[in-house]
């Protein structure tokens, strides 16, 4: 497989581009012949399928977006575990089946793969990774975003480039109701249009860069689409992304570097914190925010920086702006922007983050965790040893991640049940499922075994002896 460069007239630039071609012909042959070593699991497919009724001349431009949805079932017979997954392209939203070796689910105990156990079964399904089971259609629009809802009246919810929100459901492929976004059209806010929904999935948010609002909208079966709340934000420059902190908090930052966190059970149209950023450190791109630590918000920006705050120290301000003074700041390679961040639903102290060029790096807060919370103890840590410690895993998809243009936003998921498993999908549309190894494993091993037995008294050895 190879990353398609366009042809230039110039035949130095001709050289160069083929020289780049081969760098990265050569790149993913190392990557593809490593994989063993490094993945639990990785499988990846292709869908054959056409725009409409023609195939695009550059498929590289067609928008694209991925979630997993919730699906489980596990063959005890075949030794595999079957879920799925909703793709995007352009208009069209379908869903395809994945299929995992058993036990992959579990993070511990007994049941808990060591390594992925392959049969006839994975392989052969596998094979057939590719079928596709259903197809939406929303036409005349671009789908930028997914939010997978399971409901028995609403399968997912989409958002356009246009900024319209469309809910679906099974068996009918048009969106049953459409929240217009007209009001954005003819204006160039691809690249910004965002929107999230409440962790209680009662509300939705979403922004409307060009005229710097904020739609509050329902989300239950008695106000599905209803306007809640319209919020003008003053001298925004730009809203660049928006994020629920939990059911009631939701955040948005934009090009002034100020985030504004609102509340949904307020009326008032100013923000209840505010939280400054120097421009130094690069524009805000995107918010992520934990699940199993509400408390715990993250802000990635368009030089490589993570910064990770406690709402607390936020809040304590009483709506003042903040100077920077983050819990914890953690890099991209190369200074690669960052687009996305994801908190694990799984582990507390886990998170991805998803870069400019479409790289997703893995994260482990775990090491700096353990510290507690001796302050002085978490200062004296060297910024180059937390980054090493905390940085668990590095998916390029051997550079084929950066192939295409378009944003690589919401072009990659955590699963929200099987700990460490991603889905992403790529710019020619290779479908990418793939739990990572870090290296970690046997030495985790071992420490339990040797705090195990020093745990273990002569009376607990002696009782295994009797059962052995």
């Amino acid at each position: 497989m190879s990353a398609e460069v366009a042809p230039s007239t110039a035949s130095s630039d001709t050289v160069e581009l083929d020289q780049a071609n081969i760098i990265l012909n050569e790149e993913f042959k190392i990557w593809k012949k490593t994989i063993p070593s490094l993945y639990k699991h990785i499988s990846t497919f292709k869908p054959a399928i056409s725009q409409g009724s023609a195939v695009l001349e550059d498929e590289k431009e067609l928008k694209r977006a991925i979630v997993f949805t919730d699906k489980l079932v596990p063959d005890k017979n075949n030794g595999t575990l079957s879920t799925s997954v909703l793709c995007s392209q352009g208009s069209n939203i379908y869903t395809f089946e994945t299929f995992l070796p058993l036990g992959v689910h579990y993070t511990s105990g007994a049941n808990a793969l060591t390594s992925c156990q392959y049969n006839e079964h994975t392989i052969e399904q596998a094979i057939e990774f590719g079928e596709r089971s259903q197809h939406w259609v929303w036409q005349n629009e671009t789908v930028n975003k997914l939010f997978y809802v399971g409901d028995e009246d609403v399968k997912f919810i989409a958002l356009a480039e246009s900024g319209a929100l469309g809910w679906f459901k099974d068996g009918l492929k048009p969106p049953q109701k459409v929240l217009c976004g007209s009001e954005m059209q003819g204006s160039d806010v691809r690249a910004s249009v965002d929107a999230d929904v409440s962790s209680d999935g009662t509300l939705i948010v979403k922004c409307l860069p060009m005229k710097d609002t904020l739609t509050l909208v329902g989300n239950t079966r008695e106000n599905r689409g209803n306007l809640v709340r319209s919020i003008a934000v003053d001298n925004a420059s730009t809203i660049r992304c928006i994020k629920f902190i939990g059911s009631d908090i939701f955040a948005c930052c934009s090009r002034d570097n100020l985030v504004r966190f609102y509340s949904s059970k307020s009326n008032n149209q100013e923000p209840v914190w505010l939280l400054r950023i120097p421009d130094s450190n690069g524009t805000i791109e995107c918010i992520g925010s934990s699940l199993l630590m509400p408390t715990l918000v993250a802000f990635g920006t368009s030089n490589g920086t993570i910064k990770i705050w406690d709402t607390r120290s936020i809040r304590a301000t009483s709506g003042l702006a903040v100077n920077e003074n983050p819990l914890l700041r953690l890099n991209h390679l190369q200074q690669e922007g960052v687009v996305d961040i994801q908190f694990s639903a799984v582990s507390p102290t886990q998170f991805i983050t998803v870069g400019s060029k479409g790289n997703v790096y893995h994260w482990d807060l775990e090491y700096l965790m353990g510290k507690g919370d001796d302050d002085s103890e978490i200062e004296a840590i060297n910024q180059a040893d937390l980054q090493e410690e905390c940085l668990a895993f590095y998916h390029t998809g051997g550079c084929r991640r950066s192939i295409g243009t378009l944003s690589k936003k919401n072009t990659a998921q955590l699963h929200s049940t099987i700990g460490e498993l991603v889905v992403t999908v790529d710019a020619d549309g290779l479908v990418t499922v793939y739990i990572p190894f870090n290296g970690r494993y046997e030495t985790e091993i071992k420490e339990d075994e040797a705090l195990q037995k020093e745990n273990d008294t002569p009376q607990d050895e002696a009782s295994k002896s009797e059962n052995v």
